[in-house]
């Protein structure tokens, strides 16, 4: 179930201000299949199988302007007349979202979002990081456990009630309020968690965002995304599309595939398995 905001309202400035040059994809690795059991999925319709409010039927009517991004770089802005059937929600869905409650996915409360937070902790190939960066944190429970597997956590939020909470669920983050691709902050990145956000990001805002997180990304960092796979009438794009997108960039270490959600690691250099990096198989064995 969708559980995080990625698209949003003010652009946030960068830790550094380095502009960076983008490279090329890399070759796909298959992962480790993890298997488990679901929450039961589509329902009589998308609002119904998700469990969300009615506010979820929002429908996006947005365009694109070109405009200037973090470090100068230009980008694509979702703002004004579409560009298609397909495109970015805009900044008022998750204001409307949050309007009546700070947590309209129930991540408190439902067993599945506990589970699913559970299970990206434990996906992380290593014990810490140095600097994370977590791309839409909601109301902060995943960024709670994420704030204590790396020495510095920057988290990114359009919502300002969702902000509210995140801040009061994990003082020790780095709460900024921005959307992406816009409110992309530069810096180097040993982690970027990519939670419930790349479906809400036509395939041009994607594929900023995905540019920025390469551009960002330490030569031995960790990307980390998980999706909902159940198709959302007002999404432009599915949780499947968003993974396969990622997965021409990086080559995937390791996955979790369920009926309901993906979750997957990326590694820019390549195979990565935690019994290597521990010494305990080696490379040729």
């Amino acid at each position: 179930m969708p559980s995080q905001s990625g698209a949003g309202v003010a652009p946030v400035s960068g830790s550094d201000g380095a502009t960076r040059t983008v490279g090329g994809g890399a070759s796909e690795l298959d992962g480790a299949g993890v298997d488990g059991a679901g929450v039961a999925g589509a329902g009589a319709g998308a609002g119904a199988a998700l469990g969300l409010p009615a506010e979820h039927a929002v429908r996006a009517t947005v365009s694109t302007a070109i405009s200037s991004g973090p470090a100068g770089r230009e980008l694509r802005s979702t703002s004004g007349q579409g560009r298609g059937p397909e495109v970015s929600l805009p900044p008022d869905y998750f204001d409307r979202m949050y309007a009546d409650t700070d947590d309209p996915w129930g991540m408190r409360t439902r067993w599945y979002e506990q589970r699913k937070r559970a299970l990206t902790l434990a996906v992380l190939p290593e014990p810490r990081f140095g600097t994370g960066l977590e791309v839409g944190s909601s109301i902060g429970m995943l960024s709670a456990g994420l704030a204590e597997r790396c020495d510095r956590l920057i988290a990114l939020e359009p919502s300002v009630v969702a902000l509210a909470a995140a801040r009061r669920e994990a003082p020790g983050v780095d709460f900024r309020e921005g959307r992406v691709p816009d409110g992309w902050p530069s810096g180097t990145y040993d982690l970027v968690v990519i939670s419930e956000v790349g479906y809400y990001l036509d395939t041009q805002d994607l594929s900023t965002l995905l540019d920025y997180t390469a551009a960002d990304l330490a030569p031995d960092g960790f990307v980390v995304a998980c999706h909902w796979r159940h198709q959302v009438e007002d999404y432009p794009q599915t949780g499947d599309s968003v993974h396969e997108q990622m997965s021409e960039r990086w080559p995937r270490v390791s996955r979790v595939e369920e009926a309901d959600f993906l979750l997957d690691v990326f590694h820019p250099t390549g195979p990565y398995t935690v019994a290597t990096r521990a010494g305990l198989v080696h490379p040729g064995d």
